[in-house]
Order: structure tokens, then C-alpha cells, then sequence
């Protein structure tokens, strides 16, 4: 099918369109192999996208199905305007924010930039996942989505969009509401209230992503070993994203081969034709998502006369209005058609966030992401992929410069790792940067750059065909290459090893000299000790230290303020005095004495204790008794200052709470971590190890509350790969925490689910003889 097909939904159910036969005798091979994991073998990028496609709709096709409704802004026309598409943005103003950002003018845009082998990547899965609804029928699809009229054949332009809501996801993504909510203001003489364009509600836009919740919900651990730490003097990585559990962001395992040309295995996010996290004879790779801003926010000046036209060295110019129309399904069945109206200064799109930066007579807030024209995604993910060296993997890095919001961190199979801040980030060096963000920046209270729009020195933007124009060079951005080892847990890239910290960059790419999160000390401090100490299997680290150092479960800040923690408690003589907040103090003093300071299954209620206090002890000033230290990173903060009369009343208070929420939450003093934090699998409850990040607990697990005092788990460890190498190639274990498919009738829709509950892993097969020998492969051959 040609890019712009017309595909035909008819009312009442989804109607599947019939495919011809297979132009050739071309055929594309599906090998499973244990949990499900495909390994897909064609002759050329349109086999291989098409058993993508197919493979990946037979595990998750309800998933990829309701994404491509999103992207394409269909959701108020087949599931109602008001319904809720997330947790903070309802169908209309997701189907807003997805007509304007996946317009017809960028979508050709985007398409035309690819090049011949994307193409045919593209059309090869939209054709799998099209033939597995036409093999299926509506009728045999999963629950979820049996019978729906939103499931349809899908084209590659379906793919595109998807595509750049990924790319977005770290910048315009976190403000989908507030560019919704954008609207000028009513004329100063009219008395009515400001009110948004269309037909949206006039509720108040705030804030509520910052970059800490950003990172805490699609953060990672990564840390590659060089020759110089382990045992066999070859490589090692421990791949561990904590991404969430379901949606767009959902973790797919595949193998993929094209002889001669792709051997390449990992995990891959839906409706992408490659692999984003993965592994090939002599490579490993992985990703966390970085600190730099691939974003940045301008204030303009509007004209007194006029609230959308702005002010810029002193001559007005008019914003660009761009309407976008959606169907909407009123309730009485019938549809109707919805408008709205997106405003776009030289600068970037107008925004609105009513509690900081809203829009009123005088001003305007503007943002400009990097990744919005960024069309070199899929390139550089399918060149990373073919690389055949760490020389060939790091240049295509650099020259593509078509990774979005994530650092990068590779290991060869000789012994060399390799740590990339390299990704789109606004060329602002420090200079401008300084020179051009406002003055009252501090005030806003504000996790990104507000940069002064009434001067074009200030435009990030660079009038040029090139969409890397406007950003800074790939081969100028942080890059390190040590024989022993490099990390990040989302810290800037400072220290992604201590014994050569990387300073001078600009504060959109990396900031120095401050605090590291408590993921990278603890790991910092772990290999630190080993580095000290031999294993039991000798000098030098391998796959079970790796494995050990994720699994321990422990939680790093208990370690260092634990001791301070308990002089808290009461004493006899305070239990005499007894009110009623020494008596929550006391109860949950009693738990955290003998709480084991981890986050494993068998971990008492002192966990959950310790996380609520913690959660308000950093609120408090001065809290720490030895607080950071540049000289000493990883070692600094540390210690309650409990000697503060006052900060340890704080404290104490705190703690009351912690248990007082513990005991509203209706869990039981009895339960252990096992008993509360869940993974609900049909009827199964499977008990989920792992614990809050922000407490320095390097298998991060991110949950919710839930029903029976119960916490189901939401995001965290996703897609876990621990490769190393010897002479015969790579060998990995691995762990895709959520299963393979989302489908209940499937036999993966829990097993390393319940793998990774008894903290086991699973063995990949990677050459031909041991997929072959897998005790349960079976193969399937469909043409195309």
C-alpha cells in the first residue's frame, strides 16, 4: 500500500481488508524459542519488517492497535471526547495535541527523509501487522480490543507518527496540556473571563511533570565493564531501563537477521522495525535517559494592541494560527467535529501553564524541541544495529546525531566501554545561554531554561535544510572510552567515571559539581569495594556480580541515615509521656530496627516506612548532617542532622506520618514488601521485589495504590540485559520484567514475570545452534 492509502473502517466492528497473494516467493521465517522470544530471519529490510510486524501483532496487537488510534488523534471519535487518554489529558486534548503535531505537511516531511531500507522496513511491519489481523479476524483478537471498530490495517505513515511521539516524549510530550491550553487573551475592555480555543474546558494547566518525575518514570541503570575489571578480560553490560509496564513505551523482545548484512538482538518499543536496547556478535548497547534539555522555553513580549503578535528587536510580528479539526462521538451516537486553534512564534509553540507561565496581555511562554523536525531516529537506531565495531557504533552515533532524550552505553567484545552524551540539544553554549535567560529565571521554580524572546540572538533556531542545524555537533558533546568502566543512572554526564570527570559543556548538556542521585553512588561505591576485594571466583567481575549488584534489592540512603534515623525513636521515659505522635513514632520504630534496609519480598513494612519518611525528610533544610560536597560526590551527602533541636522535631513528625499514611493505606503492620508491592496478571497477584530510585534502589520498581492496601506496580525494571563475551560470541541474560505479551490467552503473558519475582533469568539463544536446540523451538515461514 502506498504511503497515503485510504483504509476503510466500517461502523459496527473493525473490517480487516483482504491482502493479495505474496508478490513472490519471498517468505519471511518466525523461530520461536523459550518465552516466546521470536527470532525473525528475511532476505531483505521488507521480510524483515513484515515478521516484525506479524510476530509483534501476534504478542501485543491490542497495544500497537489503541497507539495508532492516538497518534492519528482518533480517540474522541471512537471512545468519547471526555474519556481519559492518560492520567492528566482527556481524549479531545490528546486528539488535539496528536492532529497538530503528526500534521500532513511534517508527516511527508519525515517520510521523504528516510532512505530506501527504512522504507522498506515500514511498509514490510504495517503489511505483517496487516496479515495477522487479516489470518486472525476481528473475531479471534485478544479481549481487549475483540471486535473493536478502532482496530485496523495500519500504512507506514501510521509508524512515522508514532515514531515522533517517541521523539517528543522527553520535551513537547511533557506539555501536551499546556500547548492545548494555550489561548490569547480576551481584549483588555471585555469583562469575560479568558476562555481556550474550541470546545475545552477553562480548567486550570499546571505543572506536573518535572524532570525528576520525568527521569523517575522512564529512567535506567547502565554500566558497561572494560578488559580492566573482568575476570576473562573481555566485556560486560548490565542494560536495566525502568520504563513503564504498559503503553507506548512497553519493551518488545526479538532477534532479527538479514544474512550477511543484520545479526541483532535485544528490545525494541512498539511499532519500531529494529532494536533500540540489544546486543550482536561483538557489541552491546543500552540507553539511559539523560540530563541535558532537548528543550528550551522563551517569554516574548506581546504587542499592547494585539496578544498574538510579539515583539522582536523592536518590530511586531503575527503569530502562525494553525487549526486542527477531530471527529468526537457524542453520546447519543452520532459524530460531530471539534476545532482548535495552536498558536507558533518564530521561537516555538505557545504554551500555557496558568500556576507559571501563562499567557496574558503582556507576555507569552513559547517552547522549541529539538527532536519535533529530528526525522534521523530511525537511521541511526538501524545503523547502530548493522555496526560491525565500537569505532563504526560510536561514528554513526556522532554523524547521524539522531538519538533524542537518551545517553548512550556500549561495550566491544574486546574490552572497551564507552559512555555518549550525544543527542539533539539546542547549540546554546554557556554564554548565550547566560546572557539570554531571564533574570527572574530562579523564581519560576522551573527544571528548564526560560530564555528571553525579544531578541533574535536569543533563536536557537538556523535557517538550513539540515535538520541538525541548531544543534550542537555530535563529536563536540561528552564521549568516554575507559578499559575499566562507565555508568549513569540519569545523571549528567560529570562523572560517568570519576577518575576522568568531563567538565565545560554547556548547562543544556551537562552540569558538574553537583549532587549524583543515590542509583549512581551506590553503584560507584559498589564497584569501588570490588574493585578491592576478590570474588569468590577470583579477581575481576562478572555476570554474577552484575547480577548481584541489580538483585541485592538494598537501599542505598537507609545506609547512610539509618543510624541517624533511629535516635529518633522514643525512649522509656518519652512512652511514659505517650501522645500521639510518639506513638506513631514508636510504631514505626519498631519495624525499622529489624527491617533488613532492602526492598526484597521478604523486607518488613519498614520499607514503606522509611520511603514516606524520606520523601519528606529531603523537603527540610538543612536536613543532612554532612551535606555535598563537590570534592567528594560520591561519598556526600550523608547523616540527618539530628543535633538540630528543631530539624529533629522535623524529623520526628515525619516519621509519625510516614506511618500514619502506611496505616490509612490499610496495610498491616505484618505485611512484608512481597504482600503489598504486586504485579496483577489475570487472577494472579505475582509479588514484585524493588523499590523507589529516589531512595538509591538500583532495581527500581515504581507502584501504585491499589485495592486491598496493595501497590501494582506501574513502571520500573523493564527489559533487563546482562551481556558478556568469550570466545564463542556474546552470552546473555536477560529478563523482560513484564512478559512478552499483554495477551491473557498467551502462554507469555506471565512467565518472566514470575521469573523475575523468584529472581531468575532467562538464557538467550543467540547463534544458530542454540536457537535450534532451544527445547522449545518451533518455526513458521509466511510469505509476502
Amino acid at each position: 500500500m502506498s504511503a497515503f492509502a485510504v483504509i476503510a473502517v466500517l461502523g459496527g466492528g473493525a473490517t480487516f481488508y483482504r491482502m493479495g497473494a505474496p508478490h513472490s516467493d519471498a517468505a519471511v521465517e518466525i523461530r520461536r524459542t523459550s518465552y516466546g522470544v521470536p527470532h525473525i530471519r528475511a532476505v531483505d529490510e521488507k521480510g524483515l519488517g513484515f515478521g516484525i510486524g506479524y510476530a509483534y501483532a501476534q504478542d501485543n496487537v491490542c497495544l500497537l492497535a489503541e497507539e495508532i488510534l492516538t497518534v492519528n488523534g482518533e480517540r474522541s471519535k471512537y471512545l468519547g471526547a471526555d474519556a481519559m487518554a492518560s492520567a492528566t489529558v482527556t481524549n479531545l486534548d490528546s486528539d488535539f495535541f496528536f492532529r497538530w503535531l503528526n500534521n500532513d505537511e511534517a508527516i511527508a516531511a519525515t517520510l521523504e527523509a528516510q532512505p530506501r531500507e527504512i522504507r522498506d522496513l515500514l511498509a514490510g511491519y504495517a503489511s505483517g501487522y496487516n496479515r495477522y489481523l487479516r489470518d486472525t479476524g476481528a473475531a479471534g483478537l485478544p479481549s481487549a480490543c475483540r471486535d473493536k471498530n478502532w482496530v485496523r490495517p495500519i500504512v507506514d505513515v501510521d509508524l512515522l507518527k508514532n515514531m515522533r511521539r517517541l521523539l517528543v516524549r522527553s520535551g513537547l510530550g511533557r506539555f501536551a496540556g499546556a500547548i492545548v491550553a494555550a489561548a490569547p487573551p480576551p481584549p483588555r475592555r471585555s469583562d469575560s473571563p479568558k476562555s481556550r480555543s474550541g470546545e475545552l474546558s477553562g480548567e486550570r494547566i499546571r505543572f506536573v511533570e518535572g524532570r525528576d518525575d520525568f527521569a523517575s518514570s522512564h529512567g535506567s541503570n547502565a554500566l558497561a565493564l572494560g578488559k580492566a575489571l573482568t575476570r576473562n578480560g573481555k566485556g560486560a553490560l548490565l542494560a536495566n531501563p525502568h520504563f513503564p509496564w504498559s503503553g507506548s513505551l512497553r519493551f518488545y523482545q526479538m532477534h532479527l537477521t538479514i544474512p550477511g548484512k543484520l545479526d541483532v538482538m535485544g528490545a525494541a518499543l512498539p511499532g519500531l522495525p529494529f532494536v533500540n536496547i540489544g546486543f550482536t556478535r561483538n557489541l552491546a548497547w543500552t540507553h539511559t535517559v539523560d540530563a541535558s534539555s532537548h528543550f528550551v522555553a522563551y517569554r516574548v513580549r506581546l504587542d499592547p494592541a494585539d496578544p498574538t503578535r510579539y515583539v522582536v528587536d523592536g518590530e511586531a510580528a503575527p503569530m502562525q494560527k494553525i487549526s486542527v479539526v477531530v471527529d468526537a462521538l457524542e453520546k447519543d451516537g452520532t459524530l460531530s467535529q471539534r476545532s482548535h486553534d495552536f498558536y507558533r512564534s518564530r521561537f516555538g509553540f505557545a504554551i500555557d501553564l496558568s500556576d507559571r507561565l501563562a499567557w496574558d496581555e503582556n507576555q507569552a511562554f513559547v517552547i522549541a524541541d529539538a527532536n519535533l523536525e529530528n526525522a534521523r531516529a530511525l537511521q541511526q537506531w538501524y545503523a547502530m544495529n548493522q555496526a560491525s565495531s565500537l569505532d563504526e557504533f560510536q561514528a554513526s552515533v556522532t554523524r547521524i546525531l539522531g538519538i533524542p532524550w537518551v545517553d548512550t552505553i556500549a561495550v566491544d567484545a574486546d574490552g572497551t566501554a564507552l559512555f555518549m552524551n550525544v543527542s539533539a540539544i539546542p547549540n546554546i553554549d554557556a554564554g548565550t545561554l547566560g546572557d539570554c535567560r531571564l533574570p527572574d529565571f530562579e523564581k519560576l521554580g522551573l527544571d528548564f531554561h526560560v530564555l528571553d524572546g525579544t531578541r533574535k540572538v536569543c533563536d536557537r533556531s538556523a535557517a538550513s535544510n539540515d535538520t541538525r542545524a541548531g544543534l550542537f555537533p555530535g563529536d563536540s558533546l561528552p564521549i568516554l572510552r575507559r578499559e575499566d568502566f562507565v555508568l549513569n543512572s540519569n545523571d549528567s554526564a560529570w562523572l560517568a567515571n570519576p577518575a576522568q570527570p568531563m567538565t565545560g559543556y554547556s548547562p543544556l548538556v551537562s552540569r558538574e559539581n553537583v549532587e549524583l542521585g543515590g542509583r549512581a553512588r551506590y553503584a560507584l561505591g559498589w564497584l569501588q569495594r570490588r574493585a578491592k576485594e576478590p570474588t569468590s571466583r577470583g579477581e575481576g567481575l562478572g555476570a554474577e556480580e552484575l547480577k548481584d549488584l541489580l538483585m541485592r534489592d538494598d537501599v542505598y540512603f537507609a545506609s547512610l541515615v539509618m543510624d541517624d534515623l533511629l535516635t529518633l525513636c522514643p525512649n522509656e521515659r518519652d512512652l511514659g509521656a505517650e501522645n500521639a505522635e510518639t506513638r506513631d513514632v514508636s510504631i514505626a520504630c519498631e519495624k525499622l530496627r529489624v527491617w533488613d534496609r532492602t526492598a526484597n519480598l521478604d523486607a518488613n513494612i519498614g520499607y514503606v516506612y522509611f520511603e514516606g519518611f524520606m520523601e519528606r525528610a529531603r523537603k527540610i533544610a538543612n536536613v543532612w548532617r554532612v551535606p555535598f560536597d563537590p570534592s567528594r560526590p560520591v561519598d556526600t551527602p550523608y547523616g540527618l542532622n539530628v543535633g538540630d533541636p528543631e530539624i529533629a522535631a522535623q524529623l520526628r513528625s515525619a516519621l509519625a506520618a510516614s506511618q500514619r499514611d502506611a496505616a490509612s493505606a490499610g496495610l498491616s503492620p505484618d505485611a512484608t514488601w512481597g504482600d503489598i508491592q504486586i504485579a496483577s496478571k489475570g487472577a494472579r497477584a505475582i509479588p514484585i521485589h524493588g523499590g523507589n530510585g529516589a531512595l538509591g534502589v538500583y532495581n527500581v520498581i515504581r507502584s501504585a495504590p491499589s485495592r486491598g492496601g496493595k501497590r501494582e506496580v506501574v513502571s520500573g525494571s523493564s527489559y533487563i540485559q546482562l551481556v558478556s563475551f568469550d570466545q564463542s560470541g556474546p552470552r546473555v541474560e536477560a529478563l523482560l520484567a513484564f512478559s512478552e505479551s499483554l495477551n491473557p490467552d498467551s502462554r507469555y503473558f506471565a512467565d518472566q514475570t514470575e521469573m523475575f519475582s523468584k529472581k531468575e533469568w532467562v538464557r538467550l539463544p543467540f547463534s544458530e545452534q542454540e536457537i535450534e536446540s532451544d527445547p522449545v523451538f518451533r518455526s513458521q515461514k509466511i510469505g509476502y
